[in-house]
């Protein structure tokens, strides 16, 4: 059912991109490569002494798009090398899991306002990847997930800066995860997990 799910939702939203991107008047090329940090949201567990939530970490990769005025659209792929962690009441504990995410998403903008710096606001859908390590369990959990935010974006001719800030939200439901997951992550009830990203860019117009 989730395969099914993300196979016939994935393709309308890269055409409703196109389409939103198709009427702009001018249309630039744009490939960035983009740095930052990927701030971890906390997740529920059984007992209110400890806070178990993903760790804040770097987070690294690349985006690539077509942007004019109003519309923009554009697919990236960023990655953190985060991780899950306990926080007691009386001190840190120990981190149980490494998880590297990975966002592979494709985003519609909206840039109101042309020219040389150029705000935006964002939204999208795509494909968040969970690889949970530790001993004895290895797990890769794959869910259709969602992002909205904002940035800027400087024209420097033929290279660029941007800066970016998004919500990255996956939902979790305990029916559609690898049952080992359930306990990790306290899913007594559907959930949605907020990773935010803050994000700066270099990039290379054509």
């Amino acid at each position: 059912m989730k395969i099914r799910r993300i196979l016939f939702i994935a393709p309308l939203a890269v055409t409703a991109g196109l389409l939103f991107a198709a009427p702009a008047a001018a249309q630039d090329g744009e490939v960035a490569l983009v740095i930052g940090a990927l701030l971890g949201d906390d997740v529920d567990i059984a007992t209110s002494e400890v806070t178990r939530g993903f760790d804040n970490s770097p987070l690294y990769g690349g985006r690539a798009g077509i942007y004019g005025h109003p519309w923009g659209f554009e697919g990236s792929v960023v990655l953190s090398p985060s991780g899950l962690a306990d926080v007691e009441e009386s001190g840190p504990g120990a981190a149980p899991f490494d998880v590297r995410v990975i966002y592979a998403e494709a985003n519609v903008l909206l840039i109101p306002i042309p020219g040389p710096v150029s705000p935006f606001v964002t939204g999208g859908i795509g494909i968040h990847s969970f690889k949970f390590d530790d001993a004895g369990i290895d797990i890769t959990e794959n869910q259709l997930g969602f992002n909205f935010g904002g940035g800027i974006k400087g024209d420097l001719g033929a290279v660029g800066l941007r800066l970016d800030v998004r919500d990255h939200l996956t939902p979790f439901d305990p029916d559609d995860v690898d049952p080992l997951l359930i306990p990790i992550l306290g899913l007594t009830d559907s959930k949605t997990l907020h990773n935010w990203e803050i994000s700066g860019g270099v990039s290379i117009n054509f």
